[in-house]
């Protein structure tokens, strides 16, 4: 049976959109802004983002986790060693 999903870890995770492509799903909770929320409970929400690689979008995922994770005053070698740290968390996950 085909892979429906894959875990990236990190709170990210791609699901099968259909035969080519992949969706980005990330896990977290609503908008405490959005009026239309049904619950606050955290669950997998479609980002938006469409790949047909997995490597484009393990790209992406560190690319947003960099971004996303970094500090304001984070120096190379910080952000080299988290860059690695979470290449080496993507690698890991089973």
């Amino acid at each position: 049976m085909e892979a429906r999903t894959i875990d990236l870890g990190g709170g990210y995770r791609l699901r099968r959109f259909d035969a080519r492509n992949w969706m980005l799903q990330q896990w977290k909770a609503p908008d405490p802004a959005n009026g239309r929320a049904k619950t606050s409970e955290p669950r997998w929400r479609d980002t938006g983002n469409y790949f047909q690689t997995l490597g484009a979008a393990l790209a992406f995922v560190l690319e947003r986790r960099m971004r996303d994770e970094g500090g304001p005053d984070e120096s190379l070698a910080d952000a080299m060693a988290r860059a690695q740290s979470i290449r080496d968390e993507l690698m890991a996950v089973r």
